[in-house]
């Protein structure tokens, strides 16, 4: 056989190997085109399509403004996983933090709430009140430096009547004797629905006489006992010295921060 028929035969042979590769990469596209097309996406199965599944703890600490509130609120309205909500220090004014609150009186599943640093008017909206009256979740909730100057009636009576919430922390918020003998009303209410176990009070202008009236008020439903009290005072004095050991045999642990003047004026200064 010459050589010019061997290398043509090896020539065909070769030709014949690539063209069978490539005939099988071919069926096996169009197998696999064939495949996809008969199968469908993977479907994302839950009980409402509209509900929003996987965070159960959010903390933002950016600025979030009423806009972003917003969005939050909607979000609430629909979600069933979030149990923790931080929003300190958003730029939220009263319009923001009425939508998260008016999201929250059909919330069945948030516990915490912390909007610390916002602002909020509780005398010209009674959204924090009736998401108290509604809400039959949240447990926690921290309204400190919050700009409130203030409890109001609707807002206390919102309080007497709550029986999920064991911790609230009004911390610099301006409130003075009136805010604290209206919430002392809280624990001395026939109804005793109020579950509240830790109150924080620091930094606000509350003296020995409206404490007097808190202690009085758990004294007289016993064996009702507060877990935590936090106080911020000027200096120790005689009347708050005997305030406190009243408060000791209803609170199991009052905390108390002693400043001097001039940095209870700063701070005085800075909630004005």
């Amino acid at each position: 056989m010459s050589d010019n028929t061997q290398e043509a035969q090896v020539s065909t042979k070769i030709n014949a190997k690539q063209q069978s590769r490539i005939n099988q990469k071919e069926m096996a596209d169009e197998s696999g085109e064939e495949s996809s097309q008969g199968k469908k996406p993977l479907p994302f199965i839950h009980n409402n399509s509209n509900v929003f599944v996987g965070i159960q703890v959010l903390q933002l600490g950016c600025a979030v403004g009423d806009r972003g509130a917003s969005f939050i609120a909607d979000g609430l309205r629909r979600n069933s996983t979030l149990r923790s909500l931080s929003l300190a220090n958003c730029e939220i004014s009263p319009v923001g933090l009425a939508d998260i609150f008016q999201a929250l009186s059909g919330n069945r599943y948030l516990k915490h709430l912390c909007v610390k640093g916002n602002h909020y008017d509780p005398s010209n909206c009674d959204s924090l009140a009736e998401m108290l009256v509604c809400n039959n979740t949240l447990t926690d909730l921290d309204l400190g430096s919050c700009d409130l100057r203030g409890l109001s009636k609707k807002v206390i009576h919102a309080l007497c009547i709550n029986n999920t919430l064991t911790s609230l922390k009004l911390a610099r918020n301006g409130l003075g004797n009136a805010d604290m003998s209206a919430l002392s009303q809280v624990f001395s209410h026939p109804s005793q629905l109020s579950k509240l176990t830790k109150l924080d009070l620091s930094f606000n202008f509350i003296f020995p006489e409206s404490l007097s009236v808190l202690a009085s008020s758990l004294q007289r439903i016993r064996p009702r006992k507060l877990d935590e009290l936090k106080l911020t005072q000027s200096r120790p004095c005689p009347a708050f010295h005997q305030v406190l050991l009243s408060l000791h045999s209803v609170v199991q642990n009052v905390i108390v921060e002693y400043l001097d003047p001039a940095t209870l004026l700063a701070d005085f200064v800075s909630q004005m």
